[in-house]
């Protein structure tokens, strides 16, 4: 079986350089970028703005009977602060504000 992703040390040496230089021929350099919730039609993939307990919080605080209130509006108010977003690719990926992977479920 033919592989697209080789995790090998040569291989991964080889695609950085590769991406150095791509990244220097098109002047690429950081810069913030916006992003938008959507959900496709099957419902698997999209992007969000809360994860699905603190948006299901801010519908229904009631069904969070033993949860403290204040605690969940401080991280929901934290999250929004730090402009992070879910990824939804077959289960939740919690992306910061800077674009890496904090959490998944």
């Amino acid at each position: 079986m033919d592989r697209i992703y080789r995790f090998t040390r040569k291989y991964q040496a080889a695609a950085a350089r590769q991406m150095e230089a791509l990244t220097a021929e098109l002047e690429l350099s950081p810069q913030p970028i916006s992003v938008q919730a959507f959900q496709d039609e099957s419902g698997v993939m999209g992007i969000s703005d809360l994860p699905s307990d603190f948006a299901e919080y801010l519908e229904s605080p009631e069904a969070f009977p033993e949860d403290d209130p204040e605690l969940f509006d401080e991280e929901i108010r934290q999250w929004r602060e730090e402009g992070q977003f879910v990824l939804h690719l077959g289960c939740e990926y919690w992306i910061s504000g800077d674009g890496y992977v904090v959490h998944t479920d």
